[in-house]
Parts: C-alpha cells; sequence; structure tokens
C-alpha cells in the first residue's frame, strides 16, 4: 500500500519553491493554454511506500518501488505521468540548467517519436512512458520520478518537466522540437547510477568507445542489442540515437 502527499502537506519551503518556479519557468512561457498553478499544485503529489508519516529530510523513507504499475499512478494524470518520467530520466544529467532543460526537451521528443510509431508500448504518451521494460524511472525503485518535490533544488526542474509535458498534450509547441529528428527513439545516458559508461557502445572494431565524443565520432553499434547505429547526438552525458538492425 502506498500513501499519498499533497500540496497542502508539503513543507513551507517546497510550497515557496513551488510558487517561485511557477512564476519564473511556466507562467512567463505560457500562451493561451494555461496551466494553472493551481493545476501545477494538484499534479504534483508525492508518494512513499514505506511510511505513512516519512520525514522530509530522511531520502529512504520515500522509496518507492515500481511506480509504473502502482495505484498511485494509475490514478495520475496523464501529463503527470509523462512529467515525472521525464524529470526521472533526467534527474542527473548536465552541469547547467540550459544542458538539462535541453535533455528534457530532446527526452520529450523520443517520447513523441515513439507514440508517432506506434511500436513502442502504444500510440499516446501515457502508454508509451509506461510500457514495460523501457523507462528506468517508471520503474524498480527511486525517489526521482514518483517524488518531484522532495528535493528543493529539483522543482525548478520538476516545472520545467511539467511546462514542456502539458504543451505535448496541447496544440502548441512552444519548446524546439527539432533538436533531434524524428528517428530518434532511444536515449542512454552514459553517467547513470544504474551502471551507464559509453563502452555500452561499441566501434566498428568491436572496442567499447571510452567517452560521449568518441561515441559520435566512432559509435557504430549499441552493445546491449548489438544494433547498428543510424544517428547520434548528445546532449552532456546522453546519447540520443536511433538505429537498424543488421
Amino acid at each position: 500500500m502506498g500513501y499519498t502527499f499533497k500540496y497542502a502537506s508539503f513543507p513551507s519551503d517546497r510550497k515557496t519553491a513551488m510558487t517561485n518556479a511557477y512564476n519564473s519557468i511556466i507562467l512567463p512561457n505560457e500562451g493561451y493554454d494555461v496551466l494553472s498553478l493551481t493545476t501545477f499544485q494538484d499534479l504534483s503529489n508525492a508518494y512513499t511506500s514505506v511510511k505513512s508519516n516519512p520525514s522530509w529530510s530522511v531520502v529512504s523513507d520515500w522509496t518507492f518501488t515500481n511506480f509504473r504499475t502502482s495505484t498511485e499512478i494509475a490514478n495520475e494524470a496523464d501529463v503527470s505521468v509523462v512529467a515525472r518520467c521525464l524529470l526521472g530520466e533526467n534527474s542527473n544529467v548536465g552541469s547547467t540548467a540550459a544542458e538539462r532543460q535541453k535533455a528534457i526537451r530532446c527526452s520529450a521528443k523520443v517520447i513523441m517519436n515513439r507514440a508517432a510509431n506506434g511500436g513502442y508500448g502504444g500510440s499516446d504518451y501515457r502508454s508509451v512512458v509506461l510500457a514495460s521494460g523501457q523507462f528506468d524511472a517508471m520503474r524498480g525503485q527511486n525517489t526521482g520520478a514518483t517524488n518531484p518535490v522532495f528535493y528543493v533544488g529539483a522543482i525548478n526542474y520538476w516545472a520545467y518537466s511539467m511546462w514542456v509535458a502539458h504543451h505535448m498534450y496541447s496544440d502548441m509547441e512552444p519548446f524546439n522540437t527539432d533538436e533531434i529528428g524524428s528517428n530518434y527513439y532511444f536515449f542512454y545516458d552514459t553517467q547513470a547510477a544504474s551502471g551507464g559508461s559509453p563502452g555500452a557502445f561499441l566501434k566498428a572494431n568491436g572496442s567499447p568507445c571510452t567517452s560521449v565524443s568518441d561515441i559520435i565520432s566512432n559509435g557504430v553499434y549499441y552493445q546491449n542489442t548489438h544494433q547498428q547505429l543510424t544517428v547520434k547526438s548528445a546532449v552532456a552525458s546522453v546519447i540520443f540515437f536511433s538505429y537498424k538492425t543488421v
């Protein structure tokens, strides 16, 4: 059984940070299809499967296993599900806000591409994000995707992820969807805590790549499937790519 914590129960520093993030990140970039502050707050639920009375300063109190199949996510709005995936998949990407925001946008384009293709779990964004065996942030044990307001320092990125996800569902295109192509279906963080490394990509002679730049210049195969890369692009430590079966 999981426990849900809504905005009213958040500590005051989270509430202040959320309002500031809304005013500085979401509101200035909205058009006619406005995501309201109240909606932003309502879609920012925090969850724990461990304790009914967790401490906001103890990370282990907020661990949640396999959010993808939980009752909590089943009741979560589509835009919030997608935003949690965008945030969780990019929680440690880049050394600047610009890099992480670009990674979030490019990850959104991958989700859009998969939905358009229809062969990656479904033809809608929610189904793509929750497809079995796909996005690490939505399965396994984590606090990143499940609890976007757990860390004050992450709230600006949660606001940005929500802004991008909101407009994935609107008829506006406020973020640059041309930074990667329509044939990009995958991304891989070479510095991921779950064991990512440049060596997951191989050169033509079969030797492992040793850096992101090495992958861009010389990467030919993705080692896990030994499928040939056809397009490569990088945002910080994250490689966005397509492939063809060989």
